[in-house]
Formats: structure tokens, sequence, C-alpha cells
């Protein structure tokens, strides 16, 4: 039997996967319109900003979540992510070179879910042993 937990994760995974899908051509399109209109138009500027940051939001969420989804069914790190060699001196020092996930944000989202799937579990438990008691 597969936990809800998990299935509601994946579920999550696909929306999000399909808003990313979604919003990328959006955003390319956006961005094709700041280079013809040479950046002046602010509207335009703007629209691509905000494409730009919700399709980074979006993809930053999918990628923790998968990270722990993968973690939730067994899988270790290595399995899930290839290792990269740093970029520069300066890579190890930010976060956000080389696009490294952060370890607070899986840490939070993984402690979130596994105590949604510990409920889970403690639940399914408590209703077997009413079911054989009976």
């Amino acid at each position: 039997m597969r936990s809800l937990t998990i299935l509601q994760l994946k579920i999550e995974l696909k929306l999000a996967a399909s808003l990313i899908k979604s919003k990328k051509p959006l955003y390319r399109s956006a961005q094709s319109q700041r280079s013809v209109a040479e950046w002046k138009d602010k509207e335009i500027n703007k629209n691509c900003s905000e494409l730009e940051t919700q399709v980074a939001k979006l993809r930053f969420e999918f990628r923790h979540k998968h990270i722990v989804y993968c973690l939730l069914r067994g899988k270790s790190r290595e399995q899930i992510e290839r290792k990269k060699e740093p970029c520069n001196d300066f890579c190890p020092k930010n976060p956000y070179c080389c696009h490294k996930a952060s370890e607070k944000e899986i840490e939070k989202l993984f402690t979130h879910y596994a105590e949604l799937l510990s409920k889970e579990v403690k639940e399914a438990t408590s209703e077997t042993l009413c079911a054989h008691a009976s």
C-alpha cells in the first residue's frame, strides 16, 4: 500500500512541473520582447521580471520537493543528484552558485513530510490493531 503523504507529494510535484512548463514559454516570449524593446519599455521589463521570478520560485520548490520525495522513498542523496565540481573559488561560499540545493529547505520539507508520514503510519497501525482486537 502506498502512503497518502507520498502520493500527495507526487501530485504536488506534477502540479509544479506543469506550472513550470506553462510559465517557461511565457517567460521566454517576454525575454524576446524585452530584447526587441531594448530595455526601454518599463511594462515589458516588469512583466519579464515577474515571470522570471515565478519560474525561479517554481523550479526551486520543485527541485527541493523532488529531493525530499526521493529520500522518503528510500533513495540515497547520491542516487538523486550528481556531485558537481565547484566552478571557481567563490563557488563553495555562494549557495546559489552551481545551483546547489538548499540543505535548510530540504531539512524543513523532509521534517514536515516525515511527520505527516509517521502520523499516517501510527493511524494505520492503530486501525489495524483495533480491527484485530474486534
